[in-house]
């Protein structure tokens, strides 16, 4: 299946980017979402943990943790993540797809889950809908399901050209098609942050 690796760029971003500022800032975001106090002694399901940040939070606030994620070079990311919070018992991730219908059924006999997070990852699957319907079916009856996914924009047709492009070309388009997204991913940042984005 060919599909666009994210796990490459999440190492490099808990490598160099991820600060304590950050982690803090995500932990005020969660606690947002859920309060943190709630997910001690829960179990919490991490669908697509990618850099793995959120997945060490429920980890620091005493929940019994899982990720799952397709991409296995973010056991990496999640790796270096974990370190920034000097964890005794670090989080627990496996590689899987949730349009795997074995993997779901194996994350269905593996626990009861009170708490399944996914932060903008099951539109990136091909088949968002199949996806919510696989994440959804693993929330405990009295659970949480947390899903954020992309809206539809008017510029939507075009990045899902973009995006086919991508997947489907070798090695130098791809890095043709970075570099000439760059000003353009600039600009855009600027637009709705009015910050650097450089930073």
């Amino acid at each position: 299946m060919k599909r666009f690796q994210f796990g490459k760029n999440w190492q490099s971003y808990s490598e160099s980017a991820l600060s304590h500022e950050k982690i803090n800032s995500a932990r005020d975001y969660l606690e947002r979402l859920i309060p943190l106090e709630s997910l001690r002694g829960k179990n919490f399901l991490d669908i697509g943990f990618g850099q793995g940040i959120t997945l060490c939070l429920a980890n620091e606030a005493g929940a019994n943790v899982l990720g799952v994620d397709i991409d296995s070079d973010n056991h990496g990311a999640l790796k270096t993540t974990a370190e920034k919070f000097e964890f005794t018992n670090p989080p627990v991730a496996i590689t899987g797809s949730i349009l795997d219908s074995e993997a779901v059924h194996k994350l269905k006999e593996r626990n009861s889950w009170d708490v399944v997070h996914s932060w903008g990852v099951l539109h990136h699957t091909g088949n968002m809908w199949q996806a919510i319907e696989n994440a959804a079916s693993l929330v405990a009856e009295d659970g949480v399901f947390i899903i954020a996914l992309y809206q539809t924009h008017w510029s939507s047709p075009l990045w899902k050209l973009i995006k086919f492009l991508y997947v489907h070309s070798p090695s130098f388009i791809k890095a043709l098609l970075i570099y000439s997204l760059y000003p353009v991913i600039f600009v855009a940042k600027f637009l709705v942050t009015f910050e650097n984005p450089f930073n």
